[in-house]
């Protein structure tokens, strides 16, 4: 199934909604490739939601859609303000007078765009996109979304194809909100993580109703204020999901296990979603390649 702005993948348990490149989404911050947008377990629950529901408000995330560069944008230091960086899959943007842990949350100026391709089948979409070279960086990404009875995954392959070495970091903001419920006592996060411990005191003294035991995440109420934030890099070996989001109304849960260690983690949210982040690291010479997958699955009580 397609539409003017959506690729539809389709099987016997899962519908997935694909923005189409530069349609739904088409900022400076996340992907443009395998902008996933919404998914459907069993004609009847569903997972994904807006980072906010106020149009306009935050960064224009939807569903489970991966950015690159959050901590370390590729080439950044070495740009001019007002000079092009790359973002990968996304095309050259253009700096600003800012400081650097600040980028993600502007629009910035895309001076060019990626050349992204893309097909698809019944089950699996398929995309390519190659940044153009900037200051000596370049690289292609291809993207596999696929689906099989209750689970979808996302398959990548970066190819560095620049003159310089690609040092960053890639990770899905999975804005995870289960049949439209809000967060509150009826979420169950559990991740592969301890917090880390300054982080987690600043984060308590500002929401004190999210509680971070023994690698699990609740809420003794239902979530207003500020977004909640924390990060740990004492990322336990899973062996399994990076993490596991349970909500006890509807008895869905939806989980991520990926083909890599993340060497840290983070849990960001609000009252609308609650977003879990396995974060990989990418360290690539010139024509060097790496590939990793990312595995979700979506289950009910039925």
């Amino acid at each position: 199934m397609v539409t003017e702005a959506y690729i539809g993948l389709k099987n016997n348990r899962l519908k997935v909604e694909i923005a189409k490149p530069g349609t739904v989404y088409a900022g400076s911050r996340f992907d443009w490739t395998g902008f996933i947008t919404q998914v459907y377990l069993d004609k009847r629950h569903t997972f994904c939601a807006y980072e906010d529901v106020v149009p306009g408000i935050g960064s224009g995330g939807i569903g489970f859609c991966n950015d690159f560069g959050l901590n370390t944008p590729v080439g950044y230091e070495e740009t001019a303000v007002g000079e092009g960086y790359m973002k990968i899959g996304i095309g050259t943007v253009i700096k600003e007078d800012v400081p650097m842990g600040a980028t993600h949350m502007l629009a910035m100026k895309i001076s060019e765009h990626a050349d992204i391709s893309y097909r698809y089948g019944e089950d699996f979409a398929e995309f390519h996109s190659i940044n153009p070279e900037i200051n000596g960086y370049k690289c292609e990404l291809l993207k596999r979304v696929s689906i099989e009875d209750n689970n979808m995954t996302v398959d990548y392959k970066l190819i560095n194809t620049g003159s310089k070495k690609i040092v960053t970091e890639e990770y899905i903001h999975n804005f995870v909100c289960i049949d439209g419920q809000y967060v509150g006592p009826n979420y169950r996060a559990e991740v592969a993580f301890s917090p880390d411990e300054k982080m987690f005191r600043m984060m308590q003294a500002r929401q004190q109703d999210m509680v971070f035991e023994n690698n699990v995440i609740t809420f003794r109420k239902t979530f207003e204020g500020r977004a909640f934030y924390t990060k740990g890099f004492d990322v336990k070996d899973c062996g399994g999901a990076h993490w596991k989001i349970t909500e006890s109304n509807s008895g869905c849960s939806v989980s991520e296990t990926d083909s890599f260690q993340a060497p840290y983690m983070a849990c960001w949210g609000t009252k609308y979603v609650i977003s879990p982040e396995a974060f990989l690291a990418i360290d690539l010479d010139a024509g060097e390649e790496m590939t990793w997958s990312r595995s979700y699955r979506f289950e009910s009580a039925e």
